[in-house]
């Protein structure tokens, strides 16, 4: 029987890029949030209520930066240095109602390619940012401090996570497919549930998945776990 759990490893040991072994990474998780005016309404003020519920006896600090733009990602990544990267919002994807990745239909239309993941731009309209960008971005910061998670909780954007685990992150979370807000903000409560009881990441993710499907929801073949061999973020 396949497992429900998709579990991607790297054969290789990957080289942080800037040797930054010797640098502390803070216990700040850092929650991103983007549902831009010509996308479809999330509910992410929920799925942020739900992460920090989750982690108020637990030692993180949670920061947050709402409307996130192209710039506001970069500001509080640098400004931040997070261990933990949790972007919730919109990803490439077909058009689907009620799922993370549709975007207004009468608004504007999906084109299959490329993907990526939707920020804000000046007008708070959407901005796809591709995973190459994303990737370059982790690379250079992993110069400066270490990143160790990062959660892409939006549509499609399996193919971002890779690229950003092929750039150093030793764990990373996308989604193959379009995933239903309710689905999306259930994973989020059982990752950091997890995360909040000292479980690794790996564990951390399969109670994510667990707690979807106890709740009686979709997609729970949906999340999938890139993670490093032998790095262990505890």
């Amino acid at each position: 029987m396949k497992s429900r759990i998709q579990v991607i490893q790297a054969m290789k040991t990957i080289q942080t890029q800037g040797g930054n072994a010797g640098k502390k990474s803070n216990n700040i998780i850092l929650f991103l949030a983007a549902n831009p005016s010509d996308t479809t309404e999330l509910d992410l003020e929920k799925e942020f209520v739900k992460v920090a519920n989750k982690l108020q006896d637990a030692p993180y600090q949670v920061k947050s930066n709402w409307a996130s733009t192209a710039d506001a990602l970069q500001d509080s990544l640098l400004k931040y240095k997070p261990r933990f990267v949790h972007f919730s919002g919109h990803g490439e994807g077909k058009a689907t109602a009620g799922a993370r990745g549709a975007l207004g239909g009468e608004k504007k239309s999906i084109n299959a390619s490329p993907s990526g993941i939707y920020l804000q731009n000046a007008n708070g309209e959407s901005q796809l940012v591709r995973g190459e960008a994303l990737a370059h971005l982790f690379k250079t910061c992993l110069k400066i401090f270490k990143i160790e998670v990062v959660i892409l909780n939006a549509c499609y954007s399996e193919a971002q996570a890779k690229k950003i685990f092929e750039a150093g992150i030793p764990y990373v979370v996308g989604m193959n497919r379009a995933v239903n807000d309710d689905t999306a903000i259930e994973f989020a409560n059982g990752f950091y549930r997890g995360i909040a009881n000292k479980a690794d990441v790996s564990i951390a993710f399969e109670l994510a998945v667990g707690s979807i499907m106890l709740q009686g929801l979709e997609g729970d073949n949906i999340p999938v776990l890139y993670k490093k061999i032998d790095f262990s973020a505890f």
